[in-house]
């Protein structure tokens, strides 16, 4: 999944109490709430209008929120007891534009800043992000601080990969990635939509064997396939150390963490297992085991729904991080060195590692989609036509 917890705009209202414009937030899945505060915070998205009603990719330069605390002087009851955030009051966002006039609301700003009359501006799906770029602490490489980490780290590596595969694969690879993980993936762009399987059985019928029926082709395609889900890992926390099973906890820089839970919180093949342990052994890739305490629990990850719904053998597995959720989350810098077989290619940043397989789109324009809105699902495919495979035709013309 590309989504990360956030907050984002309540609606386009701007408020103004003492000459202090600002908005009211909406919370976007489960942030750490108290690591949102005091932090400037740019606007980004997608703003759809009458001349382009399929929107397009939007990051003011102009616009500026904040949350502000209140001080301590003036809290008695967060000095003694400590501070109890309010979702509906605490994390309302000042906001700082040389253009604002009071009576303005968002789509003003938009529309001035795009050039636009405020009748184009149709609709918007905006979220606020973390001004601070990502960055060693201390230029320490054992360490690295970063927004959205959870889970455009994990996204990263898989595209990377399919980019540097050095030949053409014996069968049809796929990367997915997936919006509204965050908020239970209950939705037309989460992996509990009908999106993969059908793109999937798509891709099975232009390339069918020509003795099988199409129906029978994708099912007999699925139960030779496997699934990796991969999403980050929680890591022993130098703080909290008995927060993870004893034996079952990753550490930092020590490799990727297959993820197990019997519970059903992580998809789980032991011979799916056994054929990773093998491939990694054979290329020098450690390998750990993250598990939840019994007694404690935790999240899940979309494998388990990924595997039922496609009846495909999966396991879940990821690089292990701390402070998960966090507007600033730590993991290892290095974690990605090793995700892939090829390693010819130049090796490309995060943030433009997405317009690589992104055909026809402009470099700059694919990276901030994943880098700022990862609204719409994708799936990028590496295929080789099997011997008497037929040729593919074109899928029925669909709305664009």
């Amino acid at each position: 999944h590309a989504d990360s917890p956030t907050i984002k705009p309540r609606s386009a209202k701007i408020d103004v109490k003492f000459k202090v414009p600002f908005i009211e937030a909406s919370i976007y899945g489960s942030p750490l709430l108290h690591t949102w505060l005091d932090r400037e915070f740019g606007l980004a998205g997608i703003v759809y209008t009458r001349k382009l009603p399929d929107g397009f990719l939007y990051e003011s330069q102009t616009i500026t929120f904040r949350t502000v605390s209140l001080a301590i002087h003036l809290d008695k009851e967060s000095k003694s007891d400590g501070l109890r955030i309010n979702a509906q009051e605490h994390l309302n966002c000042v906001l700082a534009d040389q253009s604002f006039r009071e009576g303005n609301d968002l789509i003003d700003l938009i529309s001035n800043e795009i050039e636009a009359d405020r009748d184009e501006v149709l609709a918007f799906d905006l979220s606020l992000f973390d001004r601070q770029p990502a960055k060693q602490l201390n230029g320490n490489p054992s360490l690295l601080s970063s927004s959205r980490l959870d889970n455009l780290l994990s996204c990263y590596c898989s595209i990377t990969s399919m980019l540097e595969l050095g030949e053409p694969p014996t069968s049809t690879s796929v990367v997915a990635i997936f919006d509204s993980e965050e908020i239970g993936s209950r939705a037309w762009n989460g992996a509990q939509s009908n999106f993969l399987s059908s793109t999937l059985e798509r891709i099975t019928r232009v390339n069918s064997e020509p003795d099988l029926i199409e129906a029978e082709a994708y099912r007999c395609a699925a139960a030779r396939s496997s699934l990796v889900s991969v999403d980050v890992a929680h890591a022993n926390h130098p703080f909290y150390p008995d927060r993870l099973a004893p034996h079952c906890a990753p550490n930092l820089n020590a490799g990727v963490a297959i993820k197990k839970s019997e519970r059903g919180h992580y998809a789980m093949s032991a011979k799916l297992e056994a054929r990773i342990v093998n491939a990694c052994r054979e290329r020098g890739i450690p390998l750990q085991e993250f598990r939840y305490r019994e007694d404690i629990g935790g999240g899940s990850s979309i494998g388990p729904m990924a595997s039922a719904q496609l009846g495909v053998e999966t396991i879940d597995a990821g690089v292990g991080i701390i402070g998960m959720h966090s507007i600033r989350v730590a993991r290892p810098p290095n974690a990605g060195k090793r995700c892939s077989r090829d390693r010819r290619s130049t090796r490309r940043s995060p943030s433009t590692a997405a317009p690589a397989a992104s055909a026809g789109a402009k470099p700059h324009a694919a990276a901030r989609c994943m880098h700022t809105h990862p609204a719409l699902p994708c799936v990028f495919m590496a295929r080789r036509r099997q011997p008497g495979a037929r040729t593919a035709q074109p899928l029925p013309e669909e709305p664009p």
